[in-house]
C-alpha cells in the first residue's frame, strides 16, 4: 500500500493544482488552459501509473512502459511551462526521468520542484517534498554523487521516515563504504515494510559482501 501511495502522490498533487494539453506543431504537447491542464493530468495518470508502480516494486520496465513514461515526461514539461512556479509538474517530471534513467534531467527537474516548494503548506505537499528529496537522493547516487545523495536522503527522512528514504540512505552509505550504517538503515526500513523490494535487494548485497 505504501508503494502505491508513492506512485499516486504526484498525480494527487497535480489534481490539486489550478493551472493546461494540446499538441503543438512540433508534436510536443502544449498546455494553455485549465481544461488542457486537466486533460494532460488525466493522460499522465493513464500513461505512467502502472509503469511507475512496477518500477517502485523493483520490476524492469518494458518498451511499452518506457514509451508511456516518455510521453508522460513531455506532458509534465508542458504543465511546468504553463505554471513554472508549481511544484507538482516538476516533481512528476523528475520521478519519470529517474525511472527512465535520464538522471541529469531528473536532477534538474527535482531541484526546480524543491525550489518551488515550502514545507508546512499542506500535508500532501510536505509528503511530496519528502519524496522529491528521496528521488533526488537516488538520482545523485546513480550519478556517483554520493555525499549529495546522502544529504538528500537525510533531508527526506527529516520530514518523514519511509522505507524508501531509508533505502536511499543505505544505497549511498554502501558506496561510501559505511556498511554498518547502511545495514542499520535497512533493518529499520524492513521493520516498517518487511517486503520492501529495494531494502531486501540491498540487504542481500551486504550479506554477499561479508
Amino acid at each position: 500500500m505504501r508503494r502505491l501511495w508513492l506512485v499516486a502522490l504526484p498525480l494527487a498533487l497535480l489534481a490539486g493544482c489550478r493551472s493546461g494539453s494540446a499538441p503543438a506543431d512540433s508534436g510536443r504537447p502544449v498546455v494553455m488552459s485549465q481544461a488542457q491542464y486537466e486533460q494532460a493530468m488525466s493522460e499522465t495518470r493513464i500513461l505512467s501509473y502502472d509503469a511507475l508502480s512496477r518500477f517502485e516494486s523493483g520490476m524492469p520496465l518494458d518498451e511499452t512502459d518506457r514509451d508511456g513514461l516518455g510521453k508522460s515526461a513531455l506532458l509534465f514539461e508542458a504543465m511546468a511551462a504553463y505554471k513554472p512556479a508549481n511544484f507538482a509538474p516538476r516533481y512528476g517530471a523528475g520521478k519519470t526521468y529517474y525511472a527512465l534513467g535520464r538522471y541529469e534531467e531528473a536532477a534538474q527537474s527535482l531541484r526546480q520542484a524543491l525550489a518551488n516548494a515550502r514545507l508546512g503548506t499542506s500535508h500532501d505537499l510536505d509528503m511530496g517534498i519528502a519524496e522529491a528529496h528521496r528521488t533526488l537522493s537516488e538520482t545523485y547516487t546513480a550519478q556517483d554523487k554520493l555525499e549529495e545523495g546522502l544529504q538528500e536522503a537525510d533531508a527526506s527522512l527529516a520530514i518523514v521516515e519511509t522505507p524508501s528514504a531509508l533505502a536511499a540512505r543505505a544505497a549511498a552509505l554502501i558506496q561510501l563504504q559505511r556498511v554498518d550504517e547502511a545495514d542499520a538503515a535497512l533493518r529499520k526500513a524492513l521493520q516498517m515494510d518487511r517486503e520492501h523490494p529495494r531494502s531486501l535487494t540491498l540487504r542481500k548485497l551486504i550479506e554477499l559482501a561479508r
